[in-house]
């Protein structure tokens, strides 16, 4: 997507995290169906944005070795992700469908922990080396190649190579 090399991987997942979020608040307090469906837009746009953007950021910080097991890893979480949130549905219906709208509001509000989690650490990560090479930060991209890919040690033959 060209906006992830627009902008960035980190405010890519910034916003989409945003979105995912003011998505989930306008979801969660909807008073009438077409609110509803727009909260629902609105946190699936911006999903969609956050999620094309996570997988190339934690790839491209990965050393080499690991990135197959780091990608892989990711989108297994995708699985588990949609096992907690359909046990958490089942889990409020079950226990909570006498309670007025509970039942289906909670499920809603959960969406935003995550992603409001990701919102608060994620400008304190260092930008991906590879975007930092696409807008001529050569020495930036560097030293993070140098901390993370080659144990600080800038001769590394790695860190030419990469």
């Amino acid at each position: 997507m060209w906006l992830i090399d627009w902008y960035g991987r980190i405010w890519h997942i910034f916003f989409g995290c945003l979105g995912v979020v003011i998505g989930t608040v306008v979801t969660g307090t909807a008073t009438n169906l077409s609110t509803f469906i727009g909260g629902r837009f609105l946190l699936s746009f911006f999903a969609t944005l956050t999620t094309t953007a996570a997988p190339l950021y934690l790839v491209e910080m990965s050393p080499a070795s690991a990135r197959a097991t780091i990608a892989g890893t990711f989108n297994t979480f995708y699985y588990v992700g949609s096992i907690l949130a359909t046990s958490s549905v089942y889990g409020c219906h079950k226990y909570l469908a006498d309670q007025g709208d509970l039942d289906w509001r909670i499920p809603i509000w959960l969406q935003a922990v995550c992603a409001g989690l990701v919102l608060l650490v994620i400008k304190f990560f260092p930008e991906s080396p590879r975007y930092l090479i696409l807008i001529d930060k050569y020495e930036e991209a560097r030293r993070i190649i140098t901390k993370y890919h080659a144990n600080g040690d800038p001769n590394h033959p790695l860190v030419d190579l990469e």
